[in-house]
């Protein structure tokens, strides 16, 4: 297919999606890979450390633990951003999160300056799905799909349940399992599910799950609640409980969502089996960002460069049929990030991934064991609250923050003591140790001291493309 050709079809696929309402179904291609299905699963809040097969110690999580021994694990997977909409739109672009941050100025506080949406510019998964035949939809129960954000682009259906009632009653996952057994077993198709169950799961009861662990006695202290949407050191009021109720709680109902959550996922998994889609089917299952419990200075809240903020399940089960090898219940040590997941579902499937796309394929990494390279391989976070990035390996980080700038003044406050701007402040530390303290871990160790350099030059060649260089190709001057 020759490149104007191409850019052709993707133009018509994408008209045909936002037309899809009045024109009905989009036509499937002949000669697209028949019957193929790709299940995109993302939840906002999920940590890795809290799920059995990344070593937790409580049963959160029996389906997906099971999914992983079907598939490939990644161990060291970060969301290439704390945020959901940024790290949603690093997901399906497969590019970093700064372009698609937009900076609005003369407006103070960060919260109301950035806003992430995708610009056409920018390649999209679904639009890539779409193009080659793929019937598309996305399943979500948040604002990030909305159209003006971009990140709907190229999805034929965009389905949304928000409101608290109807949610309880039919949610996302209900809309996804009706959608896939509605298709044609020889239909190519491409859904991605996003849910916010775990954000949700302090302030909406369930009872069976609430009280599904017993409370840990070393979490057994009270956290202050704060006033603010956003807050340091304190619990921000909509995810309080109420009452003076220990952090203990608060940690027993999030992995008691947990599994309640893969109870449902199973659910749909279940449904692909039973109607034979399973092994025609390409499963990923991920995580926008995770969720603090003090290890970084927030409670019950993300937004830092933290592994508690950003290190998040990956395990990816490609379809049976394909040809790419694969080995089931591997896992892979090498770092890999959220910008990773557009270019490996496309590569996956057969379709050329767009060079616009900054991550990297992990399809070649499921059948084979880490490399050198692998084990080398640097991947970038950015876009949280505070100013900076972190680089990290599937051993350690290195963050470059600049707390002062962006926040709003109470934060700042909160952060450095005091309404100043603060000047840079770099952490180190291996990130796998649980006894690493984020806030404390202020310098750079001798012991790390030449693999710290090696980030920090990567952080620097990658502030220079991405921050500048291609982000004022896309939006103009930063």
């Amino acid at each position: 297919m020759t490149p104007t050709l191409r850019t052709t079809r993707r133009l018509v696929a994408v008209a045909l999606a936002l037309l899809l309402a009045a024109c009905g179904p989009a036509p499937i291609d002949a000669d697209t890979d028949v019957g193929h299905g790709v299940l995109l699963v993302v939840v906002d809040g999920l940590r890795a450390d809290h799920l059995g097969c990344y070593g937790h110690d409580r049963d959160t999580s029996p389906y997906l633990d099971a999914l992983a021994e079907r598939g490939v694990l990644f161990e060291s997977a970060f969301a290439a951003a704390p945020r959901a909409e940024a790290s949603l739109a690093a997901l399906v672009s497969g590019c970093d999160p700064n372009l698609a941050r937009r900076r609005l100025p003369g407006v103070a506080g960060l919260e109301s300056t950035h806003t992430f949406a995708l610009s056409e510019v920018l390649p999209s998964a679904a639009v890539e799905f779409a193009v080659e035949g793929y019937r598309t939809a996305a399943f979500v129960d948040g604002e990030a799909f909305d159209g003006v954000r971009g990140i709907a682009r190229g999805f034929h259906e965009v389905r949304r349940v928000d409101d608290p009632a109807e949610r309880r009653e039919r949610g996302p996952l209900e809309d996804a399992i009706d959608w896939v057994r509605a298709r044609d077993l020889d239909e190519p198709w491409f859904a991605c599910v996003q849910l916010s169950d775990l954000m949700r799961a302090f302030v909406e009861p369930h009872p069976e799950w609430d009280s599904f662990f017993e409370p840990r006695t070393e979490l057994w202290w009270i956290p202050p609640v704060g006033a603010n949407a956003v807050n340091f050191h304190a619990v921000p009021p909509e995810r309080w409980a109420g009452g003076t109720l220990p952090l203990s709680h608060y940690d027993a109902r999030y992995d008691g969502a947990i599994r309640k959550l893969d109870s449902e996922l199973k659910r749909l998994f279940d449904l692909l089996e039973s109607a034979g889609r399973f092994k025609r089917t390409t499963v990923c299952v991920t995580g926008t960002h995770g969720l603090q419990f003090g290890e970084a200075g927030m409670l019950l809240d993300h937004g830092l460069l933290s592994p508690a903020d950003v290190h998040v399940p990956l395990v990816v089960r490609p379809a049976q049929r394909l040809e790419h090898p694969f080995e089931a219940g591997a896992r892979r040590r090498g770092a890999a990030s959220g910008v990773d997941l557009a270019p490996t579902l496309l590569d996956l499937a057969g379709i050329a991934v767009p060079p616009s796309m900054h991550g990297r394929s992990l399809a070649p990494r499921l059948g084979r064991a880490d490399t050198e390279e692998d084990l080398a391989r640097t991947v970038m976070v950015s876009c949280g609250l505070v100013t900076g990035t972190a680089a990290y390996t599937h051993e350690l980080i290195v963050e470059h923050l600049v707390p002062g700038v962006d926040l709003a003044p109470q934060l700042r406050e909160q952060w450095l003591g005091r309404d100043a701007l603060g000047g840079l402040e770099v952490r180190c530390y291996p990130w796998r140790d649980p006894d690493a303290k984020p806030l404390a871990s202020v310098g750079v160790p001798a012991e790390h001291a030449v693999e710290a350099a090696r980030l920090t030059a990567a952080q620097d060649a990658w502030f220079q493309t991405f921050v500048i260089d291609e982000y004022e190709r896309v939006w103009g001057t930063p």
